[in-house]
């Protein structure tokens, strides 16, 4: 008897003795290290540690002690930048101040002070410029490997087990933005102060740290991901319910350097992540969902603390052959905490975003085939996400294979 079992094969009176010595197809995919470089504004790195839409057919599936192996392959397509309104991120507009123009000059630290205090006199406080962003676009491409094994040991009434993850991840982002245009009328008055040259100097310098700013996670990684481990508790409800406890831990095991704007892993913190995932199998339709909470650390490397993450995946299924199933997936992307800083510049970008909380939604079709009765599970689903803020907005596309291998 599959954990997928056949239409004909349904049985609500089936007892526990009987399912629990048959082999299931599910992993509890738990979690996935690898997000798509996904946020604009929102937690370091522009991702967070968690995959959204990575819960398929697992989450209506039984779940029996055993081996068990997945390979979850992810391409994540973005083309839209969405601000913390939600809307697409176009024209930006700033002022480059007077200190930060006066620090850059080409002159002797002694002689800044007074230029300073001449600029300041003449009415001076900077430089205003403005730029549109154009051209972004973000791909991420991983395949998650996972082992799941799940014990005949009981405690409290739940199955104990464990659960580990490895990604390997390759992540391309690109984006650009039109010339930087800068207030004339300021730069006139630099001009008259500390002559032409030095104005046309400091103008350059603002449009290269705009543009750098821009363009600070461009580029590509390839690499190993982060590494998550985890405990498993699984209770069975009767002969159509379930109940999965996961207090997963994410170490920073994955490539990274401060200074890149693009990594495979996320950076020097830890994540712990709790998830409970409920699954109803019934003679008709399917119904799971799966709720996690991240909790990060700060990054050591960098005093940058994201935010704490809610997320949500849920997912209807339905048999329509013996070995075909058709439903629809969905996921909620939720940042229930603001980023932190210790660099007050950055504290100060963050705070002007509302801490920088990011949001997203997506539905999309998935199909299930089961092979040979339950021998293996293949998966494919396409997740459009909308109504997101403080990151990306794009498509994802799953390929999922999962296999047991028996006690």
């Amino acid at each position: 008897m599959s954990p997928y079992p056949r239409p004909s094969q349904r049985n609500p009176m089936k007892s526990k003795s009987t399912r629990m010595q048959t082999m299931s197809l599910t992993l509890l995919a738990t979690a996935a290290v690898v997000a798509a470089s996904s946020s604009a504004m929102a937690a370091e790195g522009r991702g967070q540690r968690y995959s959204p839409g990575v819960g398929g057919s697992d989450m209506t599936s039984l779940l029996v002690p055993g081996w068990y192996g997945q390979v979850a392959m992810i391409h994540y397509h973005a083309t839209k930048l969405k601000d913390n309104n939600g809307d697409k991120v176009g024209a930006i507009s700033g002022t480059a101040s007077r200190d930060s123009i006066v620090s850059r000059l080409p002159i002797p630290p002694a002689n800044q002070a007074a230029a300073n205090a001449a600029l300041a006199g003449a009415g001076f406080q900077g430089v205003g410029y403005n730029t549109n962003v154009n051209n972004f676009r973000a791909d991420v491409y991983a395949a998650l490997f996972r082992v799941t094994y799940l014990s005949t040991n009981q405690a409290f009434g739940a199955n104990l087990g464990f659960t580990a993850m490895l990604p390997m991840v390759r992540r391309q982002t690109s984006i650009s933005a039109d010339p930087v245009t800068l207030s004339a009328a300021n730069l006139g008055v630099l001009g008259a102060v500390i002559g032409p040259t030095g104005a046309t100097e400091a103008g350059n310098t603002i449009r290269n740290t705009v543009n750098s700013q821009i363009t600070g996670s461009r580029g590509q990684a390839t690499g190993m991901g982060d590494l998550e481990m985890s405990p498993i508790m699984h209770w069975e409800l009767g002969d159509n319910q379930a109940i999965s406890f996961a207090p997963t831990i994410v170490i920073p095991t994955g490539d990274y350097n401060k200074n890149s704007g693009i990594n495979a892993g996320y950076g020097n913190f830890y994540t712990f992540r709790p998830s409970v995932q409920y699954g109803y199998i019934g003679d008709g339709w399917d119904v799971g969902a799966r709720a996690v909470l991240s909790f990060n650390t700060r990054n050591k490397d960098t005093d940058y603390k994201s935010g704490n993450m809610f997320n949500l995946d849920f997912q209807l299924m339905k048999f329509i052959s013996d070995d075909f199933r058709l439903g629809l997936q969905g996921y909620v992307v939720q940042q229930i905490s603001d980023d932190s800083s210790g660099n007050a510049a950055t504290q100060a970008s963050i705070d002007a975003a509302d801490g920088s909380r990011m949001r997203t939604f997506a539905l999309g079709p998935s199909l299930a085939w089961i092979m040979n009765g339950g021998e293996m599970m293949v998966e494919g689903k396409l997740l459009r996400e909308f109504a997101s803020r403080n990151r990306s907005e794009g498509t994802a596309y799953w390929l999922t294979i999962s296999k047991p291998f028996g006690m």
